[in-house]
């Protein structure tokens, strides 16, 4: 009867059985599990839309595939490994922080993503330098280097604190001679399509405060503002931002509105400093 099994039969079986199993494991790994690796440096520039030049704006993640395999989304820099041998087609997708929001990272509808094909080689580093192109579909709704003026209400142009040009726009507010809020608004309306992708990009730093970017419309002779959940807050070092106008577009519906920027002291403090650089309002449908 083959009830009962010798126990040194019985061991061996089990052995076996083991081995064959990792043996398995191993064998289904591509490379025998050694990976080619990918290096996205931390050099990433954006380009196209003659208008716009070429930038260094921050693409704070990409989403990377190669062949069928969805690889995820890597902070850049990042050393990523490829369990894959040979020449693959690798899709780079740019992903940015919206909003300057840490838990919000989107895929960038502005920028193109990247196809190109790429040989993997098991222990061999491919390291890549990206340039992510602006779609042609995007259209500039507004560009401002301040090199000359803001345009905007209750602001100055300043030559010492600038990210790139002659010179940024400053809005600062004192709180112990005049309101607690400065709102710095754009002096010309300009039209945003509803149901449109719409993004405000901009370069800033500030002391002391707190701010909204928004928009602001005409509402039977007054100025109401579309004010967002979100604020920016200090920063002693340039920032680029992607802000999110959609929403608040799309909320108000109005086809036609102000960019306006608006600026509080944080708490504690009656004065704060804020400079804006680089600004361009962007839409895709």
């Amino acid at each position: 009867m083959l009830i009962q099994l010798n126990k040194g039969l019985s061991t061996f079986w089990i052995l076996a059985l083991s081995s064959l199993i990792f043996s398995s494991c191993a064998k289904s790994l591509p490379n025998d599990g050694i990976p080619a690796y990918l290096y996205i440096a931390d050099s990433v520039k954006t380009k196209g839309i003659a208008a716009l030049g070429e930038q260094t704006n921050r693409v704070f993640d990409v989403r990377v595939s190669v062949g069928n395999e969805d690889r995820g989304i890597w902070e850049i820099p990042s050393l990523i490994p490829i369990l894959q041998s040979g020449t693959k087609d690798v899709v780079i997708k740019p992903y940015i922080l919206r909003n300057n929001n840490t838990s919000m990272h989107v895929e960038y509808p502005m920028l193109n993503y990247i196809v190109l094909k790429n040989n993997f080689v098991p222990k061999k580093i491919d390291t890549l330098k990206l340039t992510f192109e602006y779609d042609t579909n995007v259209v500039i709704k507004l560009q401002q280097s301040f090199d000359n003026t803001t345009n905007f209400s209750n602001s100055s142009l300043s030559m010492t604190e600038k990210k790139s040009g002659i010179a940024s726009m400053h809005i600062k507010v004192d709180s112990s001679t005049t309101d607690t809020t400065t709102i710095a608004q754009y002096n010309t309306a300009i039209s945003l399509d509803f149901g449109a992708q719409i993004y405000m990009e901009f370069d800033f730093k500030m002391n002391d405060g707190t701010f909204i970017p928004t928009v602001a419309y005409d509402n039977n002779g007054s100025i109401s503002y579309v004010y967002g959940t979100t604020r920016l807050v200090n920063s002693s070092d340039w920032k680029h931002v992607y802000w999110y106008l959609s929403p608040q577009t799309d909320y108000a519906n109005k086809g036609s509105y102000y960019i306006a920027f608006i600026l509080t002291p944080e708490i504690g403090k009656t004065k704060a400093d804020l400079y804006i650089d680089n600004l361009k309002i962007l839409q895709k449908f």
